[in-house]
């Protein structure tokens, strides 16, 4: 049997956004979607010049925490981003003997 691939393509602009005139081929700054999606309460909007969904702080605040992941619109501050820096890790101990 055929088994048909699944869609995984995500829907376009709201129409909230395009009444506000911000899906038009002019590429507005993702600064002025994401406003426009948050004041028609939107979750997510599509980033002009990456092409990817980007979650507002409307879906922030939902959630009600930082996930961690370093959120473009994180209203918590990056609470729960791990530190910058990578963890050292400790240096081995070696076994000395004398003979």
């Amino acid at each position: 049997t055929l088994v048909a691939p699944l869609d995984h393509t995500l829907p376009g602009p709201s129409p909230a956004l395009h009444r506000a005139g911000m899906a038009s081929s002019s590429s507005p700054s993702f600064k002025s979607l994401h406003e426009a999606a948050c004041a028609a309460g939107e979750h997510t909007y599509i980033d002009p010049t990456t092409k990817l969904t980007v979650f507002t702080r409307v879906a922030h605040l939902d959630r009600g925490t930082c996930c961690g992941f370093k959120c473009r619109h994180c209203p918590f501050a990056y609470q729960n981003v791990p530190s910058e820096k990578p963890a050292v890790a400790a240096p081995e101990a070696t076994a000395t003997t004398t003979s």
